[in-house]
């Protein structure tokens, strides 16, 4: 132990406040310790790539917005052009059909998929710690019940496997269909762009397959005996299609040809947006930009929380500072909660300002001035009450 920090004496008793030494804390709560700082390493690390990805995005579509040629109809194809950046928006048309003869299904659209679902065991576990005997193991139980899934379970790594076995394989795999051709007016569109369209819609066939192993029930195909007492084993199947032949799209992309691709910015981004009905390029920019706000907002406010934790973790270290500076106890008087807080915010927003210093000085530096305002202020604070100190011990000695 150190020296004594402090002692209070009445009637010849003393009590003696000591303070222990910081390695001591920490070699009590080094597993904390090695979390809290896996923790600070993430959530800097995530806040350092969040706003690389931010700055890049945005130059992106600055640059995008700048160069792109709005398309007056998507009926025509201008040879001058060619590989420019390109609004056009129309109706879509898709070639060949795509169907599934199995289960009767067929649509006009870009994509259809097929979902396959299992009929399997699934096993769930639950521990329940003893409150009248602390010092006992934790009991844990397992339960087994029925659902339907995406993928197989691995029944032979239950618990209890036997008597829940499922099997090894779906029969029926879930697959994509890609239209060969699909085309906004003139304009062909590339993979990239079919990829593009991912907002499936549920659907199903208009009449019963044939068969009587598979029973359409509710949009769903079920290949069972009973489709309300299901067996293990037994499958489900649901149809859903992206980007119907009919539906207007605008594209924001590249012009090669007569296809449209993703278009390279000079910082190495494809920029490629797709959005259905029909939306100018200021829409389409204006919801971009906001979608990458909130992403970037959404990442900043994970990465500040895992450093917070990460500092709470890490709390003894942290308070020991605190007691050893005096800085640090006037930064974390000014009323903002506790150290941790203070800390983990002021450092992310160091990070943040850091990544936009070059793409955008002027908010970078009002970032940083923020970050540093809980520093700065404790400093005064500080200065001020050893001013008002040393005043005061002037006047004792005088």
């Amino acid at each position: 132990n150190s020296d004594a920090d402090g002692s209070r004496g009445s009637g010849g008793h003393s009590t003696h406040y000591t303070r222990r030494p910081v390695h001591e804390q920490m070699r009590e709560s080094i597993p904390a310790v090695v979390v809290g700082v896996g923790l600070l390493l993430m959530g800097s690390g995530l806040l350092f790539w969040n706003e690389g990805r931010a700055v890049q995005t945005s130059r992106s579509l600055d640059e995008g917005y700048n160069a792109v040629i709005r398309v007056a109809s998507a009926n025509v194809i201008h040879e001058e052009n060619n590989h420019k950046l390109v609004h056009v928006w129309g109706t879509l048309s898709t070639f060949p059909v795509l169907t599934d003869d199995t289960y009767g299904v067929e649509i006009n659209a870009v994509r259809l998929k097929r979902r396959v679902q299992m009929y399997q065991w699934i096993e769930e576990e639950s521990s329940m710690r003893s409150e009248e005997t602390p010092g006992m193991p934790t009991d844990t139980s397992y339960s087994y019940s029925f659902a339907w899934r995406d993928k197989v379970i691995d029944s032979s790594s239950f618990n209890i496997p036997w008597g829940h076995n499922n099997p090894t394989s779906i029969p029926v795999p879930s697959v994509i269909q890609v239209s060969e051709n699909a085309k906004v007016g003139t304009y062909h569109l590339s993979p990239a762009i079919k990829e593009m369209f991912s907002e499936f819609i549920s659907f199903s066939g208009d009449e019963q397959p044939e068969g009587d192993d598979i029973k359409l029930h509710g949009g769903m195909y079920y290949i069972t005996r009973d489709i309300y007492n299901p067996d293990i084993g037994d499958l489900r199947i649901q149809f859903y299609f992206a980007g119907r032949a009919g539906e207007v799209v605008s594209i924001v992309g590249q012009q090669v040809g007569e296809t449209l691709h993703p278009y390279l910015t000079t910082n190495g981004r494809e920029l490629l947006i797709v959005h259905m009905g029909k939306r100018t390029v200021e829409e389409m920019f204006s919801t971009e930009h906001a979608q990458n706000r909130f992403l970037t907002w959404s990442l900043r406010v994970g990465g500040w929380f895992l450093m917070f934790i990460g500092l709470t973790c890490v709390s003894n270290i942290v308070n020991s500072l605190v007691l050893c500076s005096p800085l640090m106890r006037d930064m974390v008087a000014l009323g903002l909660g506790s150290a941790n807080l203070t800390l983990s915010m002021s450092t992310s927003l160091i990070i943040v300002g850091g990544a936009w210093a070059v793409y955008r000085p002027g908010l970078a530096l009002l970032i940083l001035v923020v970050a540093a305002l809980p520093f700065v202020r404790a400093a005064v604070q500080h200065s001020t009450l050893e001013m008002f100190s040393r005043r005061a011990n002037g006047l004792r000695g005088s």
